[in-house]
């Protein structure tokens, strides 16, 4: 729709088609008809117009697509360099600070707590723009949740002077319900007639130090439960504040406790013990994996052994770990940071950050000057192949924190060798040490089929609404509510059992099967590896559980629903499509099929993948944790 006022003014209303460029990001031509002679030709300025020009002079003010809040699409006019008038589609913060580029650069010059607010010190330089001053404002500012940009808190502005302001952050509505997860601050700013939203992502360069130097928090209390809001700096150009659920590392007493190690450490009073060694799993909670079953192999066979083992308090494991309390260490307490700071060596299925706390090791002066700096035995928590972790900076070489990556074949030598840059020599061939807890040569007597699917990390934090809009819950539920499968379990007398990755258990209780014969599984009362060694079946999407599986010489089906947003936010070190342990599959009819198949089959593995598995990983023998454990006593000597 479009109004001629006169022959040289036209005004068009382009509200009521933004909504059919919803989900597209790309450019557009804005093209125009004349009705004179019926040709097509498009509206443009002169070239002369546009010399010069700086993008942020070119480009107008965005329009939110209607009924778009998912990706925060938004649609803007804009004059490309030679005077043509275009249409913009994509997300204001990322066009705003990678197109747009308005010269003025925001800094944190530092955060303190003042009653029930955070107040925010910000400087901010404006380079080109000084000759308009005048036309400088600043609008207001907000936080928005990095899962959802459109959950936005909005922050007063205590004062502007010259440079420099102050923003106030609400910890009560921060904190406040389950707002958990990384916030950024944006300033909105208003220059010659324009509106543009900046985020203020950048420590000056005293605060990067105090906050590399030390660790801040935040503690707020919120209907007699303890949150904390946490400054953290993840690179040059990556500051949020992350709000989490308070845990013991968080109190000013390990806070103490934390700095005079980093002390001790420091000036040299400490001796490390020889053959002292910590293990650990995920986020430093779990024993079911690679780390505890190295840890109950020494316990069990090397007496007055110097191995302990990190898990919280708090830990659904820790019942069966009781029998070893001697040898157990507790994040946030004098033992805990005593021994690891004796120790020789740190052994874990997981990056060494899980020693600590996933979120905060990059802020802890304690991770980042002395636990970095001891020997790392990497045992993996799977086979790495279906997650591209180069794009993690503590997996790879060049980042110095892990030393040996232990490795299960051939092939997975030469692909941890290629994408993360170890040497040959820092890659042994040992195996997994949970693999000495299958039985190869027992024949399962359960039909029951497994389903693990596993994390997305950018749903990690997410509320259960969140999460219930996500396409991976609607996946998990097009498979565990369909009719066919539904069917296919009572006429054959099977068992659907559905088991989350750990970092998504919170949400199990969000996951509704319609049938007494599916059971969505907590991390309380199951272990995962009990259910890989008696499941028939495994149905996962890019876990790497399937390894585990295909080892035991059973049959794995991989259904992956999101499988383009996947190899987009993570990617893959091989092609998701032709897996040689399983076939992939994106719609749900097609797992099904091959479902009833197998299940039709006894659960016999087609004869093509049993030979890839034999090429990969030959037959096995039951010593990983004897040849790891003599592995570390060699390298740490």
């Amino acid at each position: 729709p479009f109004y001629q006022e006169d022959n040289r003014k036209i005004t068009i209303n382009l509200n009521t088609n933004l909504v059919f460029f919803g989900d597209l990001r790309a450019d557009y031509d804005l093209v125009f008809g004349f009705q004179d002679d019926y040709g097509l030709g498009g509206f443009s300025v002169s070239e002369r117009d546009m010399k010069g020009k700086k993008a942020w002079e070119r480009y107008f003010d965005a329009e939110i697509v209607p009924n778009n809040p998912k990706n925060n699409i938004a649609t803007r006019l804009y004059f490309d360099k030679k005077g043509k008038i275009c249409l913009l589609n994509r997300a204001i913060l990322p066009t705003d600070e990678n197109v747009r580029k308005i010269p003025i650069q925001f800094e944190i010059d530092s955060i303190s707590k003042k009653k029930n607010s955070l107040k925010v010190l910000t400087s901010y330089s404006r380079k080109e723009t000084d000759s308009l001053d005048r036309y400088l404002k600043i609008k207001k500012a907000y936080l928005y949740k990095t899962i959802n940009q459109t959950e936005t808190i909005d922050l007063n502005i205590d004062s502007v002077t010259d440079n420099k302001m102050i923003l106030s952050v609400p910890l009560e509505e921060l904190v406040d319900k389950n707002r958990l997860g990384h916030y950024v601050m944006v300033i909105v700013v208003y220059l010659m007639g324009k509106t543009f939203h900046l985020k203020l992502v950048m420590p000056s360069s005293d605060y990067a130090g105090k906050l590399t130097d030390s660790r801040f928090v935040f503690v707020q209390k919120v209907n007699e439960k303890k949150r904390v809001v946490l400054p953290k700096m993840g690179g040059p150009r990556d500051f949020t504040l992350f709000v989490d659920d308070f845990k013991p590392i968080d109190s000013r007493k390990s806070i103490m406790m934390e700095n005079q190690a980093v002390k001790k450490y420091e000036s040299g009073k400490f001796k490390e013990i020889n053959n002292q060694y910590i293990l650990f799993e995920k986020e430093a909670n779990y024993a079911e994996d690679n780390g505890f079953a190295l840890f109950e192999w020494i316990q069990e066979n090397i007496p007055d052994n110097n191995s302990y083992y990190v898990i919280n308090k708090n830990s659904p494991h820790l019942p069966k770990l009781m029998k070893y309390e001697d040898h157990l260490l507790y994040p946030g307490t004098y033992k805990y940071f005593k021994h690891l700071l004796q120790s020789k060596a740190v052994v874990g299925s997981e990056n060494p950050i899980h020693l600590y706390d996933g979120d905060r090791a990059k802020i802890s002066p304690f991770m980042n000057k002395v636990m970095f700096k001891k020997e790392v035995v990497f045992l993996q928590h799977g086979v790495t192949a279906m997650k591209n972790i180069s794009k993690f900076q503590n997996f790879r070489a060049d980042s110095n924190v892990i030393d040996y990556f232990v490795a299960t074949n051939q092939d997975e030598k030469m692909t941890i060798h290629n994408n993360l840059g170890y040497d040959y020599f820092q890659i042994p061939v040992l195996g997994f040490a949970r693999w000495d807890k299958f039985d190869f040569n027992k024949k399962n007597q359960q039909s029951t089929i497994l389903y693990v699917p596993t994390n997305r990390q950018w749903l990690v934090k997410a509320t259960d609404e969140e999460f219930m809009n996500s396409d991976y819950y609607q996946g998990i539920l097009n498979l565990i509510t369909d009719k066919k499968m539904q069917c296919m379990l009572e006429e054959r007398n099977l068992k659907l059992q559905v088991f989350v990755h750990p970092l998504m258990q919170k949400f199990t209780k969000t996951i509704t099967a319609l049938s007494p014969l599916v059971e969505v599984l907590s991390i309380e009362n199951n272990d995962l590896g009990e259910l890989l060694r008696s499941a028939s079946l495994l149905i996962t999407d890019y876990s790497s559980v399937a390894w585990d599986f295909a080892v035991q010489r059973k049959p794995v089906i991989f259904y992956q629903f999101d499988r383009e947003e996947y190899e987009k936010k993570v990617g893959s070190f091989i092609d998701l499509r032709s897996i040689p342990i399983g076939h992939s599959y994106k719609k749900v009819q097609h797992v099904i099929n091959d479902v009833e198949l197998i299940t039709g089959n006894d659960f016999k593995i087609d004869r093509h993948v049993e030979k890839q598995i034999d090429r990969m990983f030959g037959k096995y023998h039951r010593n990983v944790c004897a040849k790891t454990y003599e592995f570390i006593n060699e390298v740490s000597k």
